[in-house]
């Protein structure tokens, strides 16, 4: 039986583009915590220079009981961190010397984590995947294969899905990987004039909410007709 997903298309103020890890990497507390910051626009995908993009952000939180010790998930540079919610037992998850993380997200149950791996840090190859570990950083496995940018991976709460945005349809879509099968399937449609980004769950996984950026086109400004 197929699972239906619903979408819930959400905007507000204009927003520009985001680079760096730290200041975009915004902790993600462990289910069963309260978030400790909301997400910042920083890291989102670049777009193109001539848009004008309009957002607001939902979150979702499943709301189950962490399976290890650490609760806060972030970035530092080009690696993924986990640490207490005091600060202590800071450890490092990723250790790779070409490529950079970003985006990582707990698993509703705890016990994984997903997030986006750019292939090349030299920026050579500009592929991004999507990847989950175990949340001690073991196991890496890798859920996509192209040649275009998928990220900001975000879990169903039932933790058998992950929403997704890529660029494999030349605007950015939001997809949807079954974890169980590897099967993706595209939730938005292509708009040259729009592209569609970090999808997040509603808390009972029948909802997708997503940011929508608009291409509002530049050009003389319309006479008032008489």
């Amino acid at each position: 039986m197929k699972r239906k997903f619903g979408l819930s298309e959400t905007s507000d103020n204009a927003r520009g583009e985001g680079k760096n890890c730290i200041a975009a990497g915004s902790p993600k507390l462990s289910p069963g915590h309260k978030e400790a910051h909301n997400e910042t626009s920083k890291n989102n995908p670049s777009f193109t220079s001539n848009k004008v993009f309009l957002f607001f952000y939902v979150f979702c939180l499943a709301g189950t009981t962490t399976s290890i010790e650490a609760k806060i998930v972030f970035c530092v540079d080009d690696d993924i961190f986990v640490m207490n919610d005091d600060g202590s037992r800071r450890r490092r998850l990723t250790h790779s010397t070409q490529a950079t993380h970003r985006y990582p997200r707990w698993s509703p149950d705890g016990k994984r984590i997903a997030f986006t791996r750019y292939m090349d840090k030299t920026k050579s190859q500009t592929t991004a995947e999507v990847f989950v570990m175990n949340a001690d950083g073991t196991d890496p496995q890798r859920l996509t294969y192209n040649n275009d940018l998928d990220g900001h991976p975000s879990w169903s709460p039932d933790g058998r899905y992950l929403a997704f945005a890529s660029t494999r349809t030349e605007n950015w879509a939001v997809f949807v990987i079954e974890l169980a099968t590897g099967n993706i399937r595209q939730l938005t449609s292509r708009d040259e004039d729009t592209d569609s980004a970090s999808p997040d769950w509603s808390p009972d996984g029948t909802q997708i909410v997503f940011e929508r950026f608009i291409n509002i086109k530049t050009g003389s400004p319309r006479k008032p007709s008489t």
